[in-house]
């Protein structure tokens, strides 16, 4: 029905779309739900400060091993996009602020971006890539 190249597009922009407004909002309501289960500055802290911990220690591996980042993209990939999810979907059925802020490091420390970067500039031809990004169509307009 549709051509593999326009399929990848498309599932690519879609993903684009929604995974910016869904992270957005998660991220956000994360907050609201830790203040509605009595989280004060300190619980929200705590959380904050674990995730942005979990990330610098990822990242940094990240830095020093760039092997782990050249080889089965595709499959690093959807495999941390579905712990993302399924993390997300976790939070709510805990009260434990010690087990969120640990769930919300472990979320914010996948490179789910970094493996959709490489998918999208990895897998499509330029004036693809620059349809999946929006890049084509705000050049056009200058």
């Amino acid at each position: 029905m549709f051509q593999p190249v326009f399929r990848l597009k498309l599932l690519l922009t879609l993903e684009t779309l929604f995974a910016g407004a869904y992270i957005t909002l998660i991220k956000g309501l994360l907050f609201v739900y830790l203040v509605s289960i009595g989280s004060g500055v300190e619980g929200i802290s705590i959380v904050v400060g674990v995730a942005a911990s979990c990330t610098l220690i990822i990242h940094v591996l990240l830095y020093k091993y760039p092997n782990f980042l050249r080889k089965g993209i595709w499959s690093k990939f959807i495999l941390m996009h579905g712990l993302e999810r399924g993390l997300f979907a976790f939070i709510p059925f805990t009260h434990d602020h010690l087990l969120i802020a640990i769930t919300f490091g472990m979320i914010n420390c996948l490179p789910t971006a970094t493996f959709m970067n490489l998918v999208i500039y990895g897998s499509l031809s330029e004036d693809d890539m620059k349809d999946v990004t929006g890049m084509k169509h705000s050049m056009e307009k200058r």
